[in-house]
């Protein structure tokens, strides 16, 4: 289970882990000296070789019953990435063995209401559960929650396995968040790291709190006394960090905490499993590497979640593929100048020999900054998954606007190799003829000076009513050099500043858009 993260990313200068000098260590109690002690800090990060087991994932991208709402493949995508590399020093890789965009479309299931995780284990999104593979759904909604994520139905205590085996991550916090790795440690096993061995200190992040109940340093990691597996998170080299308190939104990242002596030290936030700020949390433990891995092959094959058996072998064998060759757009030819929207045809683009399925990105933002989630009715970003080289016109055409710069760019991926390598942007125009170089209300369009030999050029304009435009300047190939947020003018004589700045000499044209039509102004740089 994951809060939200109230504070998602790490302050410069957040300590998420401070190392005492020795002559401060040598003041602490003989648990926070083995807290901070070289020789365990080197022991949680040791990670002899195992073999690495191939986990097979299926991932539920849940939306609202009319399609909003729900995160963009190519962010799920992008964030499997991040989780295979936070998994990547415990033998563990994760791949894609089913892509479900369709089935999960209901507002209550994306957003549940406030205190509920039943759902997600019970109809209907139970019905779309894949046996004996890992179900991630991933919410586009899930602000009533009050949660990043959860493992419906995990019980940790003794190792009880999780069930029934799915975790649930909210849009409130996907992007580059921590929380899925957080979630799957769960789905393996893992617990939280809140009390690490000292047997459960709650803290309030006061100024400063002392950490440890009386007796704390009874508990042991060695020797004879240790009794790590009956403590704690049952996990032998994990830290306590102290901080479950970000449930209620206190962050303790930067508090000071004393030790049972009053020494003052600083709390550890670099376990994923932990509640650190994203910019903290970073590691497993060997232990937390242990446990996972004799977890996957300690469940019953009968067992709908069980992933290996118990000589390790995958119940779903992952497939052997090589890695897509990046396609070549096609179709349409670059800086093509369509009449109309409605006569843009289907997008095309050379098949990529071992890829599963393709991903198409339309904006009218050169740098696709996209939100995470489905922008709902805006037509200036749009993505499509398609299992062809094809993108029909019917899926995009009706969503376009006349006398609009689109761009267009294809991502090739498959069930093993889904980092994303998106193919270098193509651009296309839809164009009016009939308003090609006028825009009603627009009497005067001038810039100034033209030529130029300087740094900045002005637009004079003169206008008989207020209006929103977009402002663009392309190259002679067409490609969009500078551009300008959409802006309001009032009626009567308006101006706007075009930095041009490091363009080199030569010919450009600077266009001024909006629904009513578009008119462009020829400019030359000539220094």
């Amino acid at each position: 289970l994951m809060a939200l993260p109230f504070f998602a990313t790490a302050q410069l200068g957040t300590p998420c882990q401070t190392q005492f000098p020795p002559e401060t260590g040598a003041q602490l109690d003989a648990w926070a000296q083995e807290y901070y002690s070289t020789a365990n800090q080197a022991a949680r990060r040791l990670s002899p070789l195992v073999t690495q087991k191939d986990v097979p994932m299926a991932v539920h991208l849940v939306a609202n019953t009319d399609g909003t709402k729900q995160l963009l493949a190519s962010n799920m995508l992008n964030m499997l990435c991040q989780v295979n590399n936070d998994y990547d020093t415990l033998a563990i890789k994760y791949w894609l063995h089913t892509l479900d965009l369709t089935l999960c479309k209901n507002d209550t299931w994306n957003d549940p209401p406030t205190g509920n995780t039943a759902y997600q284990s019970t109809m209907p999104l139970g019905a779309r559960k894949v046996s004996n593979v890992i179900n991630s759904y991933l919410h586009g909604g899930g602000g009533n929650t009050g949660l990043c994520g959860v493992a419906p139905g995990a019980s940790f205590t003794n190792g009880s396995p999780p069930n029934p085996g799915t975790v649930s991550c909210f849009g409130s916090c996907m992007g580059n968040s921590k929380t899925w790795s957080h979630e799957l440690g769960h789905r393996l096993s893992l617990p939280h790291t809140f009390y690490g061995l000292e047997g459960g200190a709650n803290m309030l992040c006061s100024t400063p709190s002392v950490v440890g109940p009386a007796g704390s340093e009874n508990y042991a990691r060695t020797g004879v006394d240790a009794n790590w597996n009956t403590t704690g998170d049952r996990i032998g080299d994990t830290y306590p960090d102290y901080n479950p308190d970000r449930w209620s939104g206190t962050n303790c990242e930067s508090c000071d905490v004393k030790d049972r002596k009053g020494v003052t030290f600083k709390i550890d936030e670099t376990n994923i499993m932990g509640y650190g700020s994203d910019g903290c949390a970073s590691l497993f433990t060997k232990g937390q590497k242990d446990k996972m891995h004799s977890f996957m092959t300690s469940i019953s094959t009968s067992n709908s979640n069980a992933l290996f058996n118990s000589a390790g072998v995958p119940i779903v064998a992952k497939p052997v593929e090589a890695a897509p060759a990046m396609p070549t757009l096609v179709y349409p030819a670059e800086a093509q100048e369509f009449a109309a929207a409605t006569a843009v045809a289907d997008l095309q683009w050379t098949a990529s020999p071992g890829a599963w399925q393709y991903i198409v990105q339309i904006s009218r933002k050169s740098s696709f900054t996209f939100s995470t989630l489905y922008p709902g009715t805006t037509t200036d970003d749009l993505e499509f998954v398609v299992n062809t080289n094809t993108l029909p016109a019917a899926l995009f055409q009706s969503k376009l606007r006349n006398n609009f710069l689109y761009n267009w760019r294809v991502f090739a991926f498959n069930r093993t190799n889904f980092c994303l390598n998106w193919t270098p942007r193509g651009t296309f125009y839809t164009k009016l003829v009939s308003t090609s170089n006028a825009i009603a209300g627009l009497d005067g369009l001038e810039l100034v000076p033209n030529p130029t030999a300087g740094d900045n050029v002005t637009m004079q304009l003169s206008l008989t009513e207020a209006m929103d435009v977009n402002v663009s300047m392309l190259n002679v190939a067409g490609q969009v050099v500078r551009s300008l947020p959409k802006t309001r003018l009032t009626e009567g004589e308006q101006t706007i500043n075009l930095d041009v700045q490091n363009l080199a000499n030569g010919i450009y044209f600077v266009q001024l858009l909006n629904e009513r039509g578009i008119r462009t102004e020829r400019l030359v740089i000539s220094r």
